[in-house]
């Protein structure tokens, strides 16, 4: 997961990152929200041999996703957690794309940048 290697002071590959941006755009351009985009959420997978050798992100735990301006983020929310801080989430908030796109923001500062 990559917040093991946050934990770990270390910084991801930039494909994570594109990889995470790619799967949010999707998501983006069908109205849906991701909600809950921290690095316990991301998957940091292998590649294979060869020209494809390089780590992949991979976006896990859909439980949150919502609609654009319809969807709220969960009642039960630990809203005092650090990694919500300036992101616009908050218990039962209605859920935002421009929330993702803070988080994202947050994301690209762990990673490598092209």
């Amino acid at each position: 997961m990559a917040w093991k290697a946050g934990n770990r002071g270390e910084l991801l590959p930039y494909n994570v990152y594109k990889d995470i941006e790619d799967a949010i755009a999707l998501l983006h351009s069908n109205n849906l929200v991701f909600g809950d985009l921290r690095t316990p959420n991301i998957m940091v997978v292998p590649g294979g041999s060869g020209s494809d050798g390089l780590h992949h992100g991979m976006l896990i735990d859909f439980d949150w996703v919502g609609v654009h301006s319809i969807g709220r983020y969960p009642a039960a929310l630990d809203d005092g957690l650090v990694d919500w801080e300036s992101s616009g989430i908050k218990r039962y908030g209605v859920m935002e794309k421009a929330c993702d796109l803070v988080m994202l923001n947050k994301f690209k500062g762990q990673c490598h940048l092209v």
